[in-house]
């Protein structure tokens, strides 16, 4: 049968339902993908832009979603571009297709962007591999290129024989590092997952994580992306998805994590630290006993998501890639806008909050 792909004009809430029936819990992308990430992300994260939310339907049913944003370049162009990117740091954005459609789906979407009016195309994010990469690669010859590495552990055997895999010795470290802490007065890990404590251990950990960071986050820089995390993780709690762990001595919170457990995956997401217990290791503490978890609930894997930062390289066993999609119109103002933003790029080391 043909796919009908259209635009939807309407407000997204109309699609949830279908958004939430197509929803492959056990992608990699599942949250950053979920209807609650990217309605929050429109109304918080880049509230300025125009929505470009493509649907796919067949026999009158929606198979295939695909949320995208326009914005305008420096020179007035349009460019379009993956809603969840940006400074919300997602990962494996894509289309919202059961697995079964997902090749077909993807086809028809490629169709569908070859006829969508922008200067540039500029999906950053996506899963190495991904269809629609690979069939916007064919179609409109776009370039894929290498964006990040993202590690995993593989979640196999006892967490004891993972601990003794750790190189130079980390996890016999962890282990003694834990023991401290379990010592001290007070200690404890609280896990949350419900509406309404949520709220509240979220809060706990903006205000570790901006401490942390002493207030110059780039991954929490500003009010709106604070509301976009906290409207996000109401949506996510509903669907029993978010999880944030707390980690106290003394009843005083001093780490907290927060990730995404969803089919046989946790994603780690965000983590905060209180400053004056960074020589306790307490960060590095609370993951290795959220990991621990991980092993005891027989998931299939701790996603990192993006980043090679040492301690996630000591943890992982595997890794999974990022790529950027990008393809421009033929015509000099969207030839200088891909020369320009790439120059922009160049200048900035890529960084990773665009």
């Amino acid at each position: 049968m043909t796919l009908d792909i259209r635009r939807h004009d309407a407000p997204i809430d109309e699609l949830e339902a279908d958004w939430d029936r197509l929803l492959e819990p056990d992608h990699p992308g599942a949250a950053f993908r979920s209807f609650p990430w990217i309605a929050a992300f429109y109304r918080h994260a880049r509230p300025s832009v125009e929505p470009c939310v493509l649907v796919a339907r067949e026999a009158g049913q929606v198979v295939g979603i695909l949320p995208l944003y326009r914005e305008s370049t420096v020179l007035g162009g349009r460019r379009l571009r993956l809603a969840g990117d940006g400074v919300v740091g997602s990962d494996f954005l894509g289309i919202v297709a059961l697995a079964a459609d997902e090749e077909r789906v993807a086809d028809g979407f490629a169709r569908a962007l070859a006829r969508e009016p922008f200067d540039e195309l500029y999906l950053d994010g996506v899963l190495d591999g991904d269809p629609l990469a690979r069939r916007l690669a064919r179609r409109l010859r776009a370039v894929v290129r290498h964006r990040s590495v993202c590690p995993v552990v593989a979640i196999g055997g006892s967490f004891r024989e993972y601990l003794a895999g750790r190189p130079a010795g980390a996890g016999m470290q962890w282990a003694r590092r834990r023991r401290w802490l379990e010592r001290q007065p007070g200690f404890r890990v609280d896990t949350y997952a419900r509406l309404g404590p949520l709220d509240r251990a979220l809060a706990e950990l903006v205000e570790l994580h901006l401490a942390r960071w002493d207030h110059a986050s780039t991954a929490i820089d500003s009010e709106r992306v604070e509301r976009f995390h906290f409207e996000a993780l109401r949506g996510l709690a509903r669907r029993g998805w978010a999880r944030i762990d707390i980690l106290s001595v003394g009843d005083v919170p001093v780490a907290a994590l927060y990730g995404f457990r969803h089919g046989r995956r946790y994603a780690f997401y965000q983590a905060g630290r209180d400053p004056a217990w960074r020589q306790r290791s307490v960060g590095t503490v609370l993951l290795g006993m959220v990991l621990e978890r991980c092993f005891a609930q027989k998931l299939a894997e701790f996603d990192f998501l993006h980043g090679e930062e040492s301690y996630k390289l000591a943890w992982a066993t595997k890794a999974r890639n990022t790529v950027t999609v990008c393809a421009s119109a033929r015509s000099v103002r969207a030839v200088a806008s891909r020369w320009s933003r790439m120059a922009w790029e160049h200048a900035r080391g890529v960084a990773r909050w665009i």
